[in-house]
């Protein structure tokens, strides 16, 4: 009896661990999907900051003040995004011998711990800069920042990897970045040797028509223009115009130190250059600046923050702009903006272009 009885109560128990089991699995199955949901369907954001020079003044203010300094104003902003773009203007190496050009930069290797920082994901290195110390410092700044896990476009050690692009997944939409160069200077990728990929339009009508079968927004950065110039070429405008008509989603440009107007052609944005992120130059048309804040839901793009800020030439760091300079910086893009019948909204010192998600 006292074994019959035993016997039943652990069968009861048992069918008690069963259910409670089945329970929590069920639980578990309604949670997860939940949770999935939500990420796939919420917002996503991508930042695009321009040019970062870490040589020169720059270097020389880092070795004072330390690795972090020229980014600790704006690693708030940078790292609000799941993915923050900019332009590397010189390779981060000890190595190499200068090539050539006359202003030629190379930074201190630590000063990567900046861009860990400030939560750099991606970085052009399709640009007139990055071989200023030839093979040696190209190569090791490429490592480097794979070590870190900062994918970099727009240039490899061929042509291949050079056009080869960098894919994300933000929720359910897949995203890829190509990059490529069409400024004086520099050192091009061909089958066989390493460089940057030029901005030849039937390889980048391909690269587009290739990647587009794979990803559902494809993002073109272009390094490009006139030094110092307001308003983009008509070189830059047929390109750019080129690139959305075979299938890019998004323009971004960099190269001219100071920052030129926002296109939206059919339905895509083109912001043909976005100045100087972190510099030493002392005009200060070339310290003024955007930073973009790209909102993205689903395989649309929706709008973008347009966030003024400021170079403080020295020390060499960018801070958002408040009160006048924030007024005059929007403004200015506003105004060189006009050209192309592109219209913001203001708020708070900020500015916001609505994207049609056709």
């Amino acid at each position: 009896m006292i074994f019959s009885a035993c016997l039943k109560n652990n069968f009861f128990l048992l069918i008690l661990i069963f259910f409670f089991s089945l329970s929590c699995n069920n639980l578990q199955k309604n949670e997860s999907p939940s949770f999935a949901d939500d990420f796939l369907a919420r917002e996503h954001s991508i930042i695009f900051v321009g040019d970062i020079m870490l040589s020169r003044g720059v270097d020389s203010w880092m070795k004072k003040e330390g690795y972090l300094y020229p980014f600790k104003n704006i690693a708030q902003i940078t790292n609000s995004a799941e993915i923050t773009f900019g332009n590397l203007e010189s390779p981060l190496s000890f190595k190499g011998k200068k090539a050539g050009n006359f202003y030629s930069f190379r930074g201190n290797p630590l000063s990567i711990k900046g861009l860990i920082y400030s939560g750099f994901d991606l970085l052009n290195l399709a640009n007139n800069h990055i071989f200023d110390y030839a093979k040696e410092a190209f190569e090791e700044t490429i490592e480097l920042l794979r070590k870190y896990d900062i994918q970099t476009i727009g240039a490899g050690k061929n042509l291949l990897e050079a056009r080869r692009p960098a894919i994300y997944n933000l929720g359910d939409s897949k995203i890829a970045f190509l990059g490529y160069v069409a400024s004086k200077g520099a050192f091009y990728a061909r089958d066989n040797r390493e460089g940057v990929a030029r901005a030849e339009s039937a390889w980048i009508i391909e690269d587009i028509e290739k990647v587009k079968k794979d990803v559902d927004l494809v993002i073109i950065s272009f390094h490009w223009g006139i030094e110092y110039e307001d308003y983009p070429t008509e070189y830059q405008k047929s390109l750019a115009r080129m690139a959305v008509d075979c299938g890019a989603d998004m323009v971004i440009g960099h190269h001219t130190h100071t920052f030129q107007g926002i296109e939206i052609y059919k339905g895509k944005l083109i912001a043909y250059s976005l100045g100087n992120f972190i510099f030493d130059q002392r005009d200060l048309k070339n310290n003024q600046s955007f930073v973009l804040k790209v909102n993205l839901k689903g395989k649309k793009l929706l709008q973008t923050e347009i966030i003024p800020i400021e170079l403080i030439t020295y020390p060499c760091s960018p801070r958002i702009a408040e009160g006048k300079m924030a007024q005059e910086i929007l403004e200015r893009l506003y105004f060189d903006s006009s050209i192309f019948g592109t219209e913001f909204d203001f708020f708070s010192g900020r500015g916001l272009l609505k994207i049609d998600p056709r």
